[in-house]
């Protein structure tokens, strides 16, 4: 790749009863077959796009360009940024105007994590490196702007809590602030009431599911308590994903569990459970209050796998993800995903032993098949008000990962998601479908365009209502030239 073109245009938008006609669109030459670009949203002070470049200095570092731009596309600054080479971006996490960027490099004896603290302001920069063994994976990152944590998972399938500090340089591990070291951590956040972080974590005894707790750690990394949650009511109900959302006065925790055997709750089993209900606690300085739980099969509207003709050998289980809950218009709305693995029988003409030609089956993985995006709405008390979903299944995946983006205002609320070269969108009113399920094309800026294929496109709520759009595109067009052209493309467009 040459160079980055920065520029944009703004142009109305054929789209239908979902989007408005403000439109917003930056494309990028982009190298075929490599995922070079990354992007994070800034909330309403707009994106940060960086990349790594060819240019190395003394091989120990590679450089980076990062470019901080705001919500109408205009540039606000750019820099070219050094850090070790070899690097891998993770994630990051927002606390404007800092932003916590996560790297890291599997080629040494001991990979190094590589933790940069952006302000996104002004552009300074502070890091903190710090050795880890190879074999972990990197989970999650929760930021107030200068200290925060990682989850990292180990060699064994347990969890890592690991509090960091980027502005005095220190680090260390949370496990020993748990009633048990061998933990398997569900979610963290920040939270900006307390000014403190909040780490769920089901301990485990050998490999034996033992409890649930919440573990609330100050900006300093000092202990200041832990608190077991209650048992959910049924003793088949195992809580598998979790999300923190704190409040004023409040925490409320909620996710999914699943009715699993004491041998499926060991950390080593655990990754294919299948989906049974949703679970909701608040916890308050009166005291920690029983879970709620809602069983799936009450839900309505659920897109079952025995409604499609797949075959789906060797798997009967439907996988959620969490994708994150939110304060909205007074409720606290779970949004979530679930999938299934996808097999199909393929029939092969093969040699036995003799030399003959003889017909063998082969199970063949197709992907995972998403089916449901599924928004929970519970008052503040844990009553389940409502649920709206949208079907997935268009969706097939390689590997799993978040498609869902929703929206609400005062009167409405939208389920949306990619399929192919559209947006798919479906508006609700409280239980009530406002506008059915709808697709909307997706354009590009020049005359005669025609996408043949897209990559990695992900579509993402911004900030007020407006949604961001951005991933790979091969354009082709019979009309100017060049005739073909593979683009990172960025959009953003206005919900009305």
């Amino acid at each position: 790749m040459k160079h980055i073109v920065l520029y944009f245009s703004l142009f109305l938008f054929a789209y239908t009863n979902s989007y408005s006609q403000e439109y917003y669109y930056k494309e990028i030459e982009a190298p075929e077959n490599v995922d070079l670009f990354r992007v994070i949203e800034n909330d309403e002070h707009g994106f940060l796009l960086f990349y790594p470049t060819p240019q190395f200095i003394d091989k120990e570092k590679q450089v980076w360009n990062f470019f901080n731009v705001d919500t109408v596309f205009h540039e606000i600054w750019n820099k070219k940024i050094s850090i070790p080479s070899g690097m891998d971006y993770l994630s990051g996490a927002l606390n404007y105007p800092f932003l916590t960027l996560a790297f890291r490099n599997y080629e040494k004896p001991k990979s190094l994590l590589y933790l940069m603290n952006v302000n996104l302001e002004n552009g300074e920069r502070t890091a903190l490196p710090i050795k880890i063994d190879k074999k972990t994976t990197f989970e999650k990152i929760c930021s107030n702007g200068n200290s925060g944590v990682v989850i990292l998972e180990n060699a064994s399938a347990l969890d890592i809590a690991l509090y960091f500090n980027i502005e005095h340089s220190d680090y260390k591990m949370l496990n020993s602030y748990f009633s048990n070291e061998k933990v398997v951590i569900g979610d963290i956040a920040y939270n900006i009431f307390d000014n403190n972080f909040l780490i769920t974590a089901q301990t485990y005894i050998k490999q034996n599911y033992v409890n649930t707790s919440l573990l609330e750690v100050s900006e300093r990394g000092s202990r200041i308590k832990e608190t077991l949650l209650e048992a959910i009511p049924d003793p088949s109900a195992f809580p598998y994903c979790f999300s923190i959302l704190p409040d004023t006065n409040n925490i409320y925790i909620s996710g999914v569990y699943c009715n699993a055997r004491k041998r499926e709750r060991s950390y080593k089993k655990r990754d294919n459970l299948s989906i049974d209900g949703y679970f909701f606690y608040r916890l308050s300085d009166n005291g920690n209050e029983k879970a709620r739980i809602f069983p799936r099969s009450k839900l309505k509207n659920l897109t079952k796998k025995k409604k499609y003709n797949v075959n789906n050998i060797n798997s009967t289980n439907v996988i959620p993800l969490i994708i994150k809950s939110e304060l909205i218009n007074g409720n606290i709305v779970l949004l979530t995903e679930d999938y299934f693995p996808q097999y199909r029988n393929e029939t092969r003409m093969e040699h036995d032993y003799h030399g003959r030609l003889t017909p063998r089956v082969h199970v063949v993985f197709e992907g995972y098949r998403f089916l449901n995006g599924v928004s929970l709405h519970f008052n503040i008390d844990g009553d389940l008000l409502y649920t709206n979903t949208i079907d997935l299944f268009s969706v097939l995946e390689k590997e799993p990962r978040i498609h869902i983006a929703h929206f609400a205002d005062s009167s409405s609320y939208m389920l949306s998601y990619l399929q192919g070269n559209k947006i798919a969108s479906k508006v609700f009113s409280d239980n009530e479908i406002v506008h059915p399920l709808d697709f909307d094309q997706i354009t590009t800026r020049k005359k005669g365009d025609n996408i043949v294929d897209t990559y990695n496109i992900r579509l993402e709520h911004w900030y007020s209502n407006y949604f961001f759009l951005y991933g790979y595109q091969r354009i082709s067009n019979k009309i100017i030239k060049p005739k073909e052209r593979y683009i990172f493309m960025l959009s953003k467009f206005k919900y009305e």
